[in-house]
């Protein structure tokens, strides 16, 4: 099985939707994933990624399913702030210190973040329970009467992403958000095989772009 997580084009926040260059984003990214195989297609409520979605789905003739849970993860912990945006260096002067299970300790969001992240990595475990996939601990119980080779796709948003690469990759959280990043009509690609009943997420391609060539926004 294969998810695709694809942040919206550059947004238009004002209206909720993408800008003319967003357009143009979505467009090249529909294209690019033209000849690959796509078999559901789901997207974020909110309309950037709405409207991202719109394109491939025209393409492959194949209607979004909507997921509420897919919208923009609150990042905002302070006015002006967002867990994904601060800087690395602070959250890493003691690097022994950060781990997937304490984070939250350890950094300044870590109190706002937390319960949001929990709620996050909640609804994603339901969500890949429906294709056969049950998280035991750092990796995956395989019930092969669920289980598929299917491709899905996400529309989504960037903290969004981020914070479900850390839950299925078993990466402490800011490593992730200081680390990774995930630009406007961005692909990154997990891919989950069925190893004698089992599965660990293998994270074949993050944060691909080259499709967008000089259309490339990082913000």
């Amino acid at each position: 099985m294969r998810i695709l997580f694809i942040r919206h084009a550059e947004p238009n926040y004002e209206n909720d939707t993408i800008t003319a260059h967003g357009e143009k984003q979505a467009k090249l990214l529909s294209k690019y994933l033209k000849n690959i195989k796509i078999d559901e297609i789901y997207s974020s409520p909110l309309g950037r990624a709405q409207k991202t979605a719109s394109y491939t789905a025209k393409n492959k003739k194949i209607n979004p399913i909507i997921i509420d849970w897919a919208k923009e993860t609150n990042g905002q912990y302070e006015e002006g702030k967002f867990a994904w945006s601060q800087s690395a260096v602070n959250n890493f002067n003691n690097p022994n210190v950060i781990s997937y299970s304490n984070w939250q300790k350890h950094v300044e969001y870590g109190s706002h973040m937390f319960p949001i992240v929990k709620d996050t990595y909640k609804d994603f475990l339901v969500f890949l329970e429906n294709f056969g996939l049950i998280k035991q601990d750092f990796i995956f119980k395989v019930d092969i009467s669920k289980f598929s080779e299917k491709t899905i796709v996400i529309f989504c948003h960037e903290g969004f992403i981020k914070t479900l690469l850390s839950s299925v990759l078993n990466w402490p959280l800011p490593v992730l958000y200081s680390h990774v990043n995930i630009s406007h009509a961005s692909l990154t690609d997990i891919r989950f095989d069925n190893l004698d009943g089992y599965s660990v997420a293998k994270a074949d391609v993050i944060n691909l772009t080259s499709y967008l060539g000089e259309l490339k926004t990082d913000s």
